[in-house]
């Protein structure tokens, strides 16, 4: 297979063509490097300054140790302390600051892609520990803040030259990093100093500032570095982005389904099916299209596709989402509930697999499978009668080549009382 000499690129490891990597499209094939203890991540793109020694990138011994650290974010009921106190309290402000200001036809409007990233940009703020982000206001000065960085992270999408993209990424970084990161984990460090009593230790914020302030990672311990990447990497861009967008990917699929289905309007009030039809969304719309691995030995997969020592493939999460193999012959079409094979997850593999699963997936799908975050917010906005804006388009988002599953917008109205979902 041939590959990029990586010398001749200003970014480190980084492979500059996407063409020179095989890509694995079959949805076994890829669940399977996934699960493979021999299959490592690596970075492609020349974002070692974003995503550098992150839990995303690194593996083995190191990679499981930090994974059990990173656990308590969410472990028992952390997903469900996140989403009540944080999350649907933000989204139910912004929801009703839509309401008691319609427009002069006397129709509340809003646009979800905002909506949505303000919301997950709060959640985002409080996993990682950030403080003076309580307000919409204060989370959408975060998420403009990081929005050049969530930009340079994406770059290698993008046509043309990327260097002005990753200066102002790294500016913005470094902003975040004075602005944000920085006193806050101060002050994580002071409450971790005073917390002298095992009462008082049980008593610290649960978030990965203090985390990293009670040094429960050695690999953590002084390098502010490392501390940052691992917040604007597997937060901030991770925890924001992907979730984002996903909701707006549920929703219009399920204002699509309605229309279709006018009769059952009423199932979109119901967890059960709106849960069935956040994961057919995230199947068929994964944000990020390909993951990155490396064969650290030879590797015969089941099918018996072989797989060279050193060998980079990229995992198509979208053709493998979309075989009709395992999804059936109507896997391109959104069918709320579809039956499976067993053992397959009906997300297919949006959150990975193995042990780089999203270890935020918990706070997306609920740890109960029903009451995660895109179901609660759908059946706010569906309860609050939301549907497509009659007089604005939603505009997509074509600029970043082969992450097509944005939008710059998607308008919404809300119904007259009485007329929801």
């Amino acid at each position: 297979m041939t590959t990029t000499d990586s010398s001749a690129c200003p970014y480190h490891n980084a492979v500059t063509d996407p063409a020179t990597i095989n890509a694995i499209t079959g949805f076994r094939d890829v669940e399977e490097i996934f699960r493979s203890p021999v299959m490592a991540p690596f970075l492609h793109d020349g974002t070692e300054d974003f995503r550098g020694g992150t839990v995303r990138q690194i593996d083995g011994p190191e990679h499981r140790a930090r994974r059990r650290v990173m656990g308590r974010l969410l472990r028992g009921q952390g997903d469900r302390r996140f989403r009540s106190e944080v999350l649907m309290p933000t989204v139910e402000r912004n929801l009703q600051l839509a309401l008691q200001a319609p427009g002069d036809d006397g129709v509340p409007r809003s646009d979800m892609v905002l909506f949505a990233r303000v919301a997950f940009f709060q959640l985002a703020a409080a996993l990682i520990g950030l403080d003076g982000v309580d307000t919409l206001e204060d989370a959408e000065q975060l998420r403009q803040a990081a929005d050049p960085i969530q930009e340079a992270m994406r770059s290698w999408y993008m046509a043309g030259d990327r260097g002005p993209v990753m200066a102002r990424g790294i500016e913005a970084r470094d902003e975040f990093r004075l602005r944000y990161f920085e006193p806050a984990i101060a002050r994580r460090v002071e409450l971790v100093k005073a917390a002298t009593t095992p009462e008082a230790e049980a008593a610290l914020p649960n978030d990965l500032l203090t985390l990293m302030a009670r040094e429960l990672d050695p690999a953590w311990t002084g390098d502010e570095g490392l501390q940052l990447r691992e917040a604007v990497t597997d937060f901030i861009n991770a925890g924001t982005f992907s979730s984002s967008f996903t909701l707006v990917h549920a929703l219009d699929e399920c204002l699509t389904w309605r229309e279709r289905h006018p009769d059952g309007a009423g199932r979109l009030l119901d967890g059960n099916f709106l849960a069935k039809a956040v994961s057919e969304a995230l199947r068929l719309h994964p944000i990020v299209p390909l993951f990155y691995r490396t064969a650290t030995e030879p590797v015969t997969l089941t099918s018996g596709r072989k797989l060279s020592a050193g060998e980079h493939v990229a995992l198509d999460i979208g053709a493998a989402n979309r075989d009709r193999d395992v999804f059936g012959p109507d896997a391109d079409v959104f069918v709320p509930g579809r039956t499976l094979p067993t053992g397959v997850t009906p997300y297919g593999v949006a959150f990975g697999a193995g042990r780089h699963m999203c270890y935020g997936m918990p706070v997306v799908v609920g740890g109960d499978g029903v009451n995660g975050s895109h179901v609660q917010t759908l059946k706010a906005l569906f309860s609050a009668g939301v549907r497509r804006d009659r007089d604005r388009p939603a505009v997509r988002n074509d600029r970043l080549g082969r992450m097509n599953g944005l939008w710059d917008s998607y308008p919404i109205e809300f119904a007259p009382s009485g007329q929801g979902a």
